[in-house]
C-alpha cells in the first residue's frame, strides 16, 4: 500500500480550511529505524492522561526541557520538530539529509535527530527520531502520530478534552463505541467511510485543522458524482473554486468548496458537511477526514489490533458553521488589524463592496480577535446576525454593517 495523501500548511495563520495543518503526512524516500522493543515506560497504573485542546494539542517534555506544545496528529507518519527547538535541545543527528516530497510536487530537505526521552505525563518514550520541519504556528513546535500510535493504545476524549495513553499489553477496551477496522500496511489511520452514497478509504487526520469536514480527491469525487452542478442545487447553495491552501513545497491544487449531503463513520452520519473537492489527484485514497469531523467523537486507537473505536460526543451532529462574511483575511499590525486577501462572490462582503487590500481595524467596536485556527468569533455567528466593521481604505475609514449569511 502507498502512503496516505500528503498534507499541506495553511496560507494564513488562521484560516477556513487546509488539507492538513502541517507537512507531516509525508511520502519519504528514506527509512530511519526506531527500535520499539521496551522503549516506553509507564508508572504503576500502566496509563497516563494529559490535557488536550480542541485542536488536538498537548504538552510534553523533551530531554527534560519544556513543556513543549505538540500536535497529536493521526496523519503524521513521522515525528517533526521545529529546527529552532532541535538546536535549543542540542539533539544528536541520526542520519543523512533526505528529501521529503509534498503534495504540490516540490520537496523539502530534512534531517533526522534523536531525542533521548520524550515524557508525556507518567509516560516516558526513549530514542525517538524527529525531523527538522518548520512549524508555521505560534507556540506549537512539533507533531507526533504514527510513532506513538504504533506503540501504545491512545484515547482522544473530545468530550472532556483529555488524551490518554495505555500500555497495550494491559489494555482491554470497555467502552460502548463502534469498532472500525483500520486498513493494514499503512502508517496512517485509514478506514472505510461513506460520503453520501459513495464508500471509499479515508485517512483520519487530527492534524488537518480548520472548518472543513471532509477533503475529497478528484478521482473519487468525479467517479461518484459528488460535486453538484444542478440548477436546483445552485438556486439554494453556493460553491467556490480557488486555491485555498498550500504546502511548504508550494501551493496546493485549486479546489471547490461545497457542502456534501452527509459523511458517515460507521453508523454515525453527520449531515450537511462542508467539503473541499480538490482538482488534484494526489493519492490512491478517497481523501481525508479532518479534525473538524473527528473532534465530534471520542476515539480509541488500538493499532496492534488494527481497530479504532468511536463514541459520539454531545455535539457529534451539530451543523458546520462557516465564515458568514465571505472574507479571507491576513493579520496585520501584530494581530490588531486584518487585511482582506479574498472576497467570495455573492457574499455579504461582496455586496458591501469590501475589496482586497482593505484593513479591518474594529469588529463591533473592538479590535479583531482571531486565532491561528479560526476566524474572529463575530464572523461565525448565526445567519442574520449584524456585525459592524470599521474598515480603512487608503486614508479613509468607513463603518459597514453586515448581516451575516451562510456562504455555502
Amino acid at each position: 500500500m502507498g502512503q496516505p495523501p500528503v498534507k499541506t500548511v495553511p496560507r494564513h495563520p488562521f484560516f477556513r480550511f487546509v488539507i492538513g495543518m502541517l507537512v507531516v503526512l509525508l511520502s519519504y524516500t528514506f527509512a530511519v529505524g526506531q527500535d520499539t522493543t521496551g522503549d516506553f515506560h509507564f508508572g504503576a497504573s500502566g496509563q497516563t492522561t494529559v490535557a488536550l485542546t480542541e485542536q488536538s494539542v498537548f504538552e510534553a517534555t523533551i530531554n527534560g526541557k519544556g513543556p513543549f506544545k505538540l500536535f497529536f496528529d493521526t496523519g503524521a507518519n513521522v515525528n517533526i520538530l521545529n529546527p529552532e527547538v532541535i538546536a535549543q535541545l542540542g539533539l544528536t543527528p541520526a542520519g543523512d539529509q533526505a528529501d521529503i516530497h509534498g503534495m504540490s510536487g516540490g520537496k523539502l530537505e530534512v534531517k533526522p535527530y534523536r531525542a533521548d526521552e520524550v515524557r508525556i505525563g507518567d509516560l516516558a518514550i526513549t530514542g525517538q527520531i524527529f525531523f527538522n520541519v518548520p512549524m508555521p504556528l505560534p507556540e506549537i513546535v512539533g507533531a507526533v502520530g504514527y510513532e506513538l500510535m504504533s506503540r501504545l493504545v491512545i484515547k482522544s476524549d473530545n468530550e472532556h478534552h483529555q488524551l490518554t495513553f495505555y500500555d497495550p499489553a494491559r489494555f482491554v477496551y470497555k467502552g460502548g463505541g463502534e469498532k472500525l477496522e483500520l486498513l493494514p500496511n499503512t502508517r496512517g489511520l485509514i478506514v472505510h467511510a461513506r460520503v453520501g452514497n459513495a464508500v471509499g478509504d479515508f485517512g483520519l487526520d487530527t492534524g488537518a485543522i480548520g472548518k472543513i469536514g471532509i477533503a475529497l480527491n478528484y478521482r473519487f469525487a468525479q467517479q461518484n458524482h459528488l460535486l453538484r452542478h444542478s440548477f436546483l442545487f445552485k438556486l439554494f447553495h453556493s460553491s467556490y473554486h480557488d486555491v485555498f491552501s498550500g504546502g511548504a513545497d508550494g501551493a496546493a491544487p485549486p479546489a471547490t468548496l461545497q457542502r456534501v449531503q452527509s459523511v458517515c463513520l460507521g453508523t454515525a452520519c453527520v449531515p450537511h458537511v462542508v467539503g473541499e473537492f480538490s482538482d488534484g489527484d494526489t493519492s490512491q485514497y478517497a481523501g481525508l477526514i479532518p479534525n473538524e469531523m473527528l473532534r465530534r467523537f471520542t476515539f480509541t486507537i488500538d493499532w496492534q489490533h488494527r481497530a479504532i473505536y468511536i463514541e459520539k460526543t454531545s455535539h457529534w451532529n451539530n451543523t458546520d458553521v462557516y465564515n458568514q462574511t465571505g472574507l479571507e483575511l491576513d493579520p496585520a499590525d501584530n494581530g490588531t488589524a486584518l487585511v482582506v486577501t479574498k472576497v467570495f462572490s455573492h457574499s455579504v462582503a461582496s455586496k458591501a463592496h469590501i475589496k482586497v487590500g482593505d484593513r479591518i481595524v474594529l469588529i463591533n467596536d473592538r479590535p479583531p480577535a482571531p486565532t491561528w485556527y479560526s476566524d474572529d468569533p463575530a464572523f461565525l455567528q448565526r445567519p442574520g446576525t449584524v456585525v459592524t466593521l470599521s474598515i480603512q481604505r487608503d486614508n479613509a475609514t468607513q463603518r459597514l454593517r453586515l448581516k451575516l449569511k451562510d456562504v455555502l
